[in-house]
């Protein structure tokens, strides 16, 4: 399967911080934003945990659930970033998930042990992703609401866009009534609209 990259958002602490504020006081678009904005950051941080009983796709999805877990329970008021509270949660997601198969914690691929990720700077992890400004992030949460019903439910269900804890693909497909490959297809499509909407903006 091919990897599609997620149409960047990069919030300064100044933007964040009045993100994060809007949301903590039940602005669901906010709450959408804060998610979205790290949706790169967390499929990074999944690839650096390799198992044998849950595979690439199956780690990103787990790494969603602690995003949005995040989001929902980040405190603005304490002063760090984003992030960092989401680094640490999508940890926590992650070992749960390998620890429920009664397996010990995998080596990751950088051979760091996965506590070590918690040390390590957000940005460590941005390397070759696209500056967006922050008009374009207004833009790109308008650019996902002017999907096709079924692209916007897809990406929404897939990153817990809807106020729900992220679904997988297969979830999705029992859902919709399409197999995993069709939700793969249809959220590649969705992808290719946004990043088109924000070349549109940048250019």
């Amino acid at each position: 399967m091919d990897e599609f990259k997620f149409p960047t958002i990069r919030l300064s602490a100044e933007e964040e911080k009045e993100v994060a504020l809007r949301a903590e006081n039940g602005d669901k678009e906010a709450r959408e934003l804060l998610i979205l904005s790290c949706v790169p950051f967390a499929r990074k941080v999944s690839q650096r945990f390799h198992g044998h009983f849950l595979d690439g796709e199956e780690l990103f999805e787990e790494a969603l659930i602690g995003l949005v877990k995040a989001a929902d329970k980040f405190d603005v008021h304490k002063g760090f970033r984003f992030n960092t509270y989401a680094k640490y949660c999508i940890c926590t997601e992650i070992r749960n998930a390998l620890n429920f198969n009664k397996k010990t914690i995998p080596l990751i691929k950088s051979s760091k042990d996965p506590d070590e990720l918690l040390e390590l700077e957000p940005d460590s992890f941005d390397t070759a992703e696209a500056f967006v400004n922050s008009e374009s992030t207004k833009s790109l949460l308008k650019a996902v609401k002017n999907l096709k019903p079924l692209e916007r439910d897809v990406v929404s269900m897939h990153y817990g866009l809807n106020g729900k804890e992220p679904k997988s693909f297969t979830e999705i497909g029992e859902l919709k009534g399409y197999t995993k490959a069709r939700m793969h297809q249809i959220e590649k499509k969705a992808f290719l609209n946004l990043q088109k909407s924000l070349e549109g903006l940048c250019s």
